[in-house]
């Protein structure tokens, strides 16, 4: 609540728009949080519902376009409260770098089942439709795709990146259903 107000206050007070924006991200940070507190008994589905919940609309607000593709998945047994927060900053992260960097008009998320390796388990995808990047060359400052392969490792799952320049960027995150 305090955030609320800090941010009502800072809009009743004509502050900056970056200090506006800060507050507003952090509200929304806070949230997405909380929901990955909620017990969800391994239900990925609804925790994907939850997310498009809280980013959708900040998301068309920015000028992307929002496509979801979600398929039936069966349940993971390991997803807990703490990983369900892994997840969501993964995908917190890819939409917030598509929504900075990229350029794009077009933001597509898919959840689908998926083998990897014959092991059984669930793909989740973030496609944008932006300016891409040579994947070859550093990234200046940026750690965004270390710290989403880490997560993903953390998850005992796999990401994947594949970007061209001109031709945007799609990340790939496989989630097992047993983890071992």
């Amino acid at each position: 609540s305090s955030l609320v107000t800090a941010l009502a206050v800072a809009k009743r007070e004509g502050h900056s728009k970056p200090t506006i924006d800060l507050l507003t991200k952090a509200i929304s940070e806070l949230k997405i949080t909380v929901d990955s507190l909620d017990p969800m008994d391994g239900d990925l589905l609804a925790l994907i519902g939850n997310l498009r919940h809280r980013l959708e609309p900040g998301l068309e607000k920015a000028g992307l376009s929002v496509k979801w593709e979600v398929k039936l998945v069966p349940m993971l047994p390991w997803l807990d409260s703490a990983n369900a927060l892994q997840l969501l900053r993964m995908v917190q992260e890819a939409a917030s770098n598509a929504l900075v960097h990229s350029n794009a008009s077009q933001l597509v998320f898919r959840c689908m089942p998926a083998l990897r390796e014959g092991r059984e388990g669930i793909s989740i995808e973030i496609e944008d439709n932006g300016k891409g990047f040579d994947l070859s060359a550093t990234v200046k400052g940026g750690k965004g795709l270390e710290t989403m392969q880490a997560r993903a490792t953390a998850l005992q799952g796999a990401f994947d990146c594949q970007s061209v320049p001109g031709e945007g960027t799609k990340l790939t995150l496989w989630l097992p259903l047993q983890r071992g």
